[in-house]
């Protein structure tokens, strides 16, 4: 028989767990808004794909550690229940935090490809410079 203590502990990790998909799903949900110019039917089936490999990665993972394998009704309840509370009361504020990260993400994946293309552009000129002086 498992003791009060080890069920509260185990619903608040399920509240967390629904919390956690939540996260999830915002950052599928913005990622996706950022690359919707450039979406196909194959790489949204992928994405839609690595999301719910995630979610249930994420989900399977709290219920092994937390509840010892074993999957009571009450974990889908707090699941739910954190899914709920962070769709209803975060999601505003997680989605800000995710589309800034984003934001700075691909600032820096700009920059990075700038940077890396300096070398290229240099050895082409050195390359087709005597090509352009001939013509």
């Amino acid at each position: 028989m498992i003791s009060v203590g080890e069920q509260f502990f185990y619903f608040f990790t399920t509240i967390i767990t629904g919390v956690m998909i939540g996260i999830l799903f915002d950052i599928y949900r913005e990622v996706g808004r950022v690359f919707k110019n450039h979406r196909t039917k194959i790489l949204y089936d992928l994405f839609d794909l690595l999301f719910w490999l995630a979610a249930a990665g994420v989900s399977f993972m709290f219920l092994l550690f937390s509840g010892y394998g074993e999957v009571r009704a009450y974990g889908f309840l707090g699941m739910g229940l954190g899914l709920f509370l962070y769709m209803s009361h975060l999601t505003k504020y997680g989605k800000k935090l995710i589309r800034f990260i984003l934001a700075i993400l691909l600032k820096v994946l700009f920059l990075l490809g700038a940077v890396l293309r300096i070398p290229f552009i240099f050895i082409q000129k050195i390359l087709f410079f005597p090509q352009a002086s001939l013509a």
